[in-house]
């Protein structure tokens, strides 16, 4: 833009030096298409578009009671406290694309679209800036490169919140997130523990949040998601693991296959009931917390459990998969850690070389 500005001055002036006594015209200069700053009102009761060419500010929570489709290189800022949450009937699709990611982030933040709010420039974005974004009963949600900044106040659950219905998260950012760890409960900056079974949750980086990812045991996870910036191995999350919710997989076998995190058992008894598999991975790691087990209802319920490079083993053991637990060499795992795997079927505890520090 300047350098067409500069050329534009230097043939006006060489204009008025061919004409005597002319005055030079003002040279014309391109406008650049402004960003429009929209107030998003508490209730959204009508079908709505945001489109790409925008900031919408969020200053107070926000009630979506209708469709909302979200364009390309929409960025969303949330002020301290606000969030949004949906009702049965609304559904949001957010399709980015990798060049226009839409970003949901707080008003602090100064990377993207710069701070909205004038008497608060210079105050620093944090993790839990803003609340969530709360699914609950609404169902067919698609958020398709999306990122999520500094969201997560530890009064809400998750930063995207998938409530029960089934929703697909396709190359999303999480970054710089809370999420409420309390009473040995570790809930996800994406929180899918109650979300249907053909939930898809593909291709995301999850990085600097407390904790990345909690599911319900039916959900199948692929090993598409990655667990630290893709700009750089060091920066990961405080709990580096997938926490898994839901004391039985009895609706629908599930497949799990991510290897770079391990998949952390929370309830005491994981229950695999009859008429379904949960099928693992080559190189997929499970922990367990305290007392936490596995349940095996029929023959073959635990599918490659003896797959190569695949381990059970204390929520404490850093040697596999890192520091799950997030307290350094503050804790060593120990025998007894954790319940075992208990196969029905054949009347006895699993006794293989890659179970770790069972009690049984």
């Amino acid at each position: 833009m300047l350098k067409r500005l500069l050329l534009s001055l230097l043939f006006a002036g060489l204009l008025c030096a061919c004409e005597d006594d002319t005055e030079c015209p003002a040279p014309e200069m391109e406008e650049e298409n402004p960003v429009t700053s929209v107030l998003v009102p508490a209730n959204l009761s009508e079908s709505t578009t945001w489109y790409g060419d925008s900031i919408y500010e969020v200053k107070n929570s926000v009630t979506l009671d209708a469709d909302l489709t979200i364009e390309p290189g929409a960025v969303i800022k949330f002020h301290p406290e606000t969030g949004m949450e949906l009702t049965a009937d609304a559904v949001i699709t957010a399709l980015g694309t990798q060049s226009e990611p839409i970003v949901f982030t707080s008003i602090y933040d100064p990377d993207h679209a710069g701070q909205v709010v004038d008497e608060e420039v210079g105050t620093l974005p944090d993790r839990g800036d803003w609340l969530n974004i709360a699914l609950a009963e609404s169902t067919g949600a698609v958020f398709s490169y999306c990122a999520f900044y500094y969201g997560g106040n530890t009064t809400q659950i998750g930063v995207l919140n998938l409530g029960t219905g089934n929703h697909t998260v396709h190359k999303c950012i999480f970054g710089h997130n809370n999420a409420l760890v309390t009473g040995g409960k570790y809930n996800g900056t994406l929180y899918a523990d109650d979300a249907g079974v053909s939930t898809r949750i593909e291709g995301c980086a999850f990085y600097y949040n407390t904790v990345p990812l909690s599911i319900d045991a039916h959900i199948s996870i692929d090993n598409s998601n990655v667990f630290h910036n893709p700009e750089s191995e060091l920066m990961e999350n405080d709990f580096n693991g997938i926490f898994v919710y839901g004391e039985e997989i009895i609706r629908s076998s599930a497949t799990w296959e991510e290897t770079e995190v391990p998949y952390v058992i929370a309830y005491e008894t994981l229950t695999i009931w009859e008429g379904v598999r949960l099928t693992l991975g080559d190189d997929v790691a499970l922990k367990f917390l305290a007392d936490a087990g596995i349940t095996i209802r029929q023959q073959w319920g635990l599918e490659n459990y003896d797959g190569s490079g695949v381990v059970f083993t204390s929520f404490k053991h850093d040697g596999i998969k890192g520091d799950t637990n997030g307290d350094g060499s503050a804790s060593s795992p120990e025998e007894g850690d954790w319940f075992g795997i208990y196969d029905n079927y054949f009347g006895m505890f699993l006794d293989e070389e890659n179970v770790y520090y069972a009690a049984n």
